[in-house]
C-alpha cells in the first residue's frame, strides 16, 4: 500500500478548509476582540493542531511553497488573532505572492486592535503605494505621522525613506521642507534631499546640497557627501553639470575639498591641463610647501603619464626649491625623466639629491635609483655594479640595503657572470629572512644549473623550491622548466640550445634568445618546439613586435594546434588584432572561438571582459 506524505495530507485537508476560513482581501469589517478585553500578543501557544499547522508553514516557506503555507496560517490566525508569530509569517506570504490586497487587509485587522503602532501603520502606507492607490497612500503616510514630535527623527526618516523607494519623492521633498521649518535646522535630512534630487535628475540642485555638506569638512555626512559628488562625476549623465557646478565652486570658495575632487576627476578623465590648474590653485590655498604637488606627481607615474609627471616637477621645483619635500619631488621627477628616456637627465637630478641632501637616506635612495637606470635602461653594468656597492658600503638602511643585494646579483647575471651571480644570490639567502628575496635566490640557483647543463642538480634545486614555497612569485616558472626538462631531458642537443636561448632571454638579449628558440624550433627533436614558439611570442610582445609575434602565433597554431600554449597564442593574436592591427570583428570571433574550446583555461575571465566591452561599444 503507497504510503502518504504526512505534509501532503495536511495541506490537502486544509485546502479543503479554506472555503470555510475568512477570504482574505475581501470587504469584511475587522474582527475587534470583545468588549472590556485587552489585545495579548501570542507567540506561543495555541492547539497543538495549530502548533502542527504552525510548524508545516514554516517547512513550506523555508521550501518557497508561500501559497500553500498562507492557506495553513489563514487557518490559525482566525482561531487565534492574537498570535503575532502567524501574523508575521502570513505577512511573509503575502509580500512573496505580491497579494497586497491580503496584506492591507490582515494590516487593517492589526491596527483595529493596536491602533498606536507606528510601524503597522508605515506598512499600510506601504502597501497603499505598492498597490498604486497615490492618494489613499499619501493619506496613510500623514495618519503615520500623527502625532509624531519633530524631535524623533528616527521615525521620520523612515517615513522619508519608505516614500522614497515607492517613487513617492515630492512628498518626501515636501516633509523635508515643512521639517526643517519646524526645527530651525536647515540640514536636515540633507542627504536624502540629494538623494531624490538626483533621482529625478536634478543634478545642479543635488550638486549644491552636496556642497552645503562638505563645508562641515570631517563630519560622516560630508564624507558621504563627498563620495556622491564622486559617484555623479563619475555618471555621463550627470558628470557635466555637477563639474560646471564645483567649478563655479572652486573660482568663488575656497574650497580645498571641492579642489581635489576637481583634481581627480579631471586626472581620471585624462583632463591634464585642468588638473594641473586645479592642483596648483589647491597648493596654494593649503600652503603646504608642495605636498598637493607631489600627490599630483606619483597619481600621474601610477598611469604613466611622465611628461605630466615632468611638467608638475618643473614647476614644483622652481616653486620650492628647499622646501621639506623638495627630495621627494626631485626624486619623483628624475624618475619620469628616466621612464621618458633623458637618462642623463635623470642622472644629473639624482646626483643632485646625492651632493645636496643633509639625510643619509635621501642620498642612499639616489644612489640605487641611479644605478637602476645604468642597470635597467642604459646597460652599463659595471658602473652599475660600482654604484651597488657604494649602497652596500655607505647606506645599509632595510629595504634598500637587502635591494641592493638582490640587485647586484641580478647585474651579474645580466653580464653573464655565472660564478658571481652565484656567489651573489647566496649571500642573499644568507643575509635575510625575506621569502622573496629568498625564493629568488632559490630559482636562479637551478637556473644557474640549467645554464651549466647540469639538468639534474637543476630539476633537484627546483623541486625543492616548489617544497619550500608552495605559494611563491616562481612557482609557474619552476614548474614550467621542469616540464621542459621532462620532456626533453634525454636529449643533450636541443637541452643545450634552451639554455642558450633562456641565458639570452635573462641577459635581456633578445635577438640572440629568438635565435635560438628559432633553432630549437627547426631541430629534428619537436620536443621543445612549441615551448619555443611560445617563447618567441612573449620576446616579440615585450619588444612591440607585432609582425614578428603574429608569424610565431601562426607557426604555433597552424603547427602545433594540439599544444597547451597554442590557446594562448590565438588569445594573444586577439588582443593585437584588437589594438589596431586587424578589425574588431576579427578579434571577436578569436574571443568567441576560445570560450567555446577553452572555457577553463585561466585567460576565460579576461576573454569575457573583452566580449563585454566589445558588445557595449557596438550597443554604443
Amino acid at each position: 500500500m503507497m504510503r502518504m506524505n504526512p505534509r501532503i495530507v495536511v495541506v490537502a485537508v486544509c485546502a479543503l478548509c479554506v472555503s470555510a476560513a475568512l477570504c482574505f482581501g475581501q470587504s469584511q469589517p475587522p474582527q475587534s476582540p470583545p468588549s472590556g478585553q485587552t489585545f495579548t500578543i501570542q507567540s506561543v501557544g495555541g492547539s497543538q493542531e495549530n502548533r502542527q499547522r504552525v510548524m508545516t508553514a514554516r517547512q513550506l516557506m523555508a521550501d518557497g511553497n508561500y501559497e500553500a503555507a498562507s492557506a495553513l496560517l489563514e487557518i490559525v490566525y482566525e482561531q487565534e488573532p492574537g498570535n503575532q508569530a502567524v501574523t508575521g509569517m502570513l505577512r511573509t506570504c503575502y509580500y512573496q505572492l505580491k497579494q497586497y490586497l491580503k496584506a492591507e487587509t490582515l494590516v487593517r485587522r492589526l491596527l483595529a486592535v493596536a491602533p498606536d503602532q507606528f510601524g503597522l501603520r508605515l506598512e499600510l502606507a506601504e502597501l497603499l503605494a505598492d498597490q498604486g492607490e497615490a492618494d489613499s497612500s499619501k493619506a496613510a503616510y500623514h495618519d503615520a505621522m500623527a502625532g509624531i514630535p519633530v524631535q524623533d527623527t528616527s521615525r521620520y526618516l523612515l517615513i522619508i525613506r519608505s516614500e522614497m523607494s515607492r517613487n513617492l519623492g515630492d512628498e518626501a521633498l515636501k516633509l523635508i521642507d515643512s521639517l526643517r521649518r519646524q526645527s530651525g535646522n536647515s540640514l536636515l535630512f540633507a542627504l536624502e534631499q540629494g538623494s531624490i534630487l538626483e533621482t529625478q535628475k536634478n543634478y545642479t540642485p543635488a550638486a549644491d546640497i552636496y556642497l552645503t555638506l562638505l563645508a562641515g569638512d570631517s563630519t560622516s555626512s560630508a564624507m558621504e557627501a563627498e563620495r556622491r559628488l564622486i559617484a555623479m562625476l563619475g555618471f555621463p549623465e550627470s558628470a557635466g553639470a555637477v563639474e560646471a557646478r564645483l567649478a563655479r565652486e572652486a573660482g568663488t570658495v575656497k574650497s580645498r575639498r571641492v579642489l581635489q575632487l576637481l583634481e581627480d576627476y579631471t586626472l581620471k578623465a585624462g583632463q591634464f591641463d585642468k588638473a594641473f590648474a586645479y592642483c596648483v590653485r589647491r597648493d596654494s590655498l593649503e600652503r603646504s610647501d608642495g605636498a598637493p604637488l607631489l600627490y599630483y606627481m606619483r597619481r600621474c607615474a601610477e598611469r604613466k603619464q611622465y611628461a605630466e609627471v615632468i611638467k608638475m616637477g618643473q614647476y614644483a621645483l622652481s616653486r620650492y626649491p628647499s622646501a621639506a619635500l623638495t627630495q621627494l619631488v626631485t626624486m619623483s621627477y628624475a624618475g619620469a625623466l628616466g621612464e621618458s628616456g633623458r637618462y642623463n637627465d635623470a642622472i644629473a637630478q639624482y646626483e643632485a639629491i646625492r651632493a645636496s641632501s643633509p639625510r643619509p637616506q635621501d642620498r642612499g635612495d639616489a644612489v640605487y635609483a641611479e644605478a637602476m637606470v645604468y642597470m635597467d635602461k642604459l646597460r652599463e653594468y659595471p658602473r652599475a655594479l660600482g654604484l651597488l656597492d657604494t649602497v652596500l658600503g655607505q647606506y645599509r638602511f632595510g629595504n634598500l640595503f637587502l635591494n641592493s643585494m638582490r640587485d647586484r646579483a641580478r647585474c651579474f647575471m645580466r653580464m653573464g657572470n655565472l660564478d658571481s651571480a652565484d656567489e651573489a644570490y647566496i649571500t642573499v639567502a644568507r643575509q635575510t629572512n625575506l621569502p622573496d628575496l629568498r625564493e629568488e635566490a632559490a630559482y636562479y640557483d637551478g637556473l644557474i644549473y640549467l645554464f651549466r647543463n647540469k639538468y639534474d642538480s637543476c630539476k633537484s634545486a627546483l623541486k625543492k623550491l616548489l617544497v619550500n614555497y608552495p605559494s611563491g612569485f616562481y612557482v609557474n616558472d619552476a614548474m614550467q622548466l621542469l616540464m621542459v626538462l621532462d620532456d626533453a631531458g634525454d636529449s643533450p642537443d636541443i637541452m643545450a640550445m634552451y639554455a642558450n636561448a633562456e641565458l639570452y632571454s635573462e641577459r635581456y638579449e633578445w635577438d640572440s634568445a629568438r635565435t635560438w628558440f628559432d633553432r630549437l624550433t627547426l631541430a629534428d627533436n619537436k620536443a621543445l618546439a612549441d615551448d619555443a614558439l611560445d617563447r618567441m611570442l612573449q620576446i616579440s610582445l615585450k619588444v612591440t613586435d607585432t609582425a614578428a609575434a603574429l608569424d610565431a602565433v601562426e607557426r604555433l597554431v597552424t603547427g602545433y594546434p594540439d599544444s597547451y600554449f597554442a590557446p594562448y597564442g590565438l588569445k594573444a593574436k586577439a588582443d593585437i588584432l584588437l589594438a589596431g592591427r586587424g578589425t574588431r570583428q576579427q578579434a571577436r570571433e578569436i574571443y568567441m572561438q576560445l570560450l567555446q574550446q577553452y572555457p577553463n583555461y585561466p585567460f576565460a575571465t579576461d576573454v569575457r571582459k573583452r566580449l563585454r566591452q566589445l558588445d557595449a561599444d557596438k550597443i554604443g
